[in-house]
Formats: C-alpha cells, sequence, structure tokens
C-alpha cells in the first residue's frame, strides 16, 4: 500500500470554523477494501476525519485507492510512516 499527503494543513471550512486537517491519497488497496475497512486500518494511527474508496461508477467495485483524511498533521506523518507498504 502507498501513503501519500496530498494536502499538507489543508484549509476546510466547518460551522464558521476553519479546522486543519491533512488528506492522504493511499494507493495499492485491494479491490475488496470498502471506506469502513480503510478507517479501521487508519485509526490504528490516529484520529480519521474521513476515508473513502474510489468506486467505478458502473461496476460499483473498487479502483484500487482512496483518501483518508486524519485529524492533525502529525496523525498524518506517523499514518505515513507506520502503515506504508502495509
Amino acid at each position: 500500500m502507498q501513503v501519500r499527503e496530498i494536502c499538507p494543513d489543508g484549509r476546510r471550512e466547518r460551522s464558521r470554523r476553519v479546522v486543519l486537517t491533512t488528506k492522504l491519497y493511499v494507493g495499492g488497496l485491494s479491490f475488496d477494501t470498502t471506506d469502513e475497512s480503510l478507517r479501521a486500518f487508519f485509526e490504528q494511527v490516529g484520529k480519521v476525519e474521513s476515508a473513502s474508496v474510489v468506486t467505478d461508477r458502473f461496476s460499483g467495485r473498487s479502483r484500487g485507492f482512496g483518501f483518508v483524511e486524519m485529524a492533525t498533521s502529525a496523525e498524518a506523518r506517523k499514518a505515513i510512516s507506520e502503515l506504508t507498504g502495509k
């Protein structure tokens, strides 16, 4: 599995509050991976704001990659260092 930072400390507006989060690209996923299993895997290293597996619009099957948004940059860096290659 590949994990890369794609939006370090990206700002996102939420209820008049600016929240700092970090979005990660996750590649090399099994075609059986779901949003829930991706979230559970990344929760090993920190709080997950969102997790989504990109699917084919016609078949509904995973395309083998997704995105995970961690709560802090520190947790995102920890995810990259600990989960890459697993």
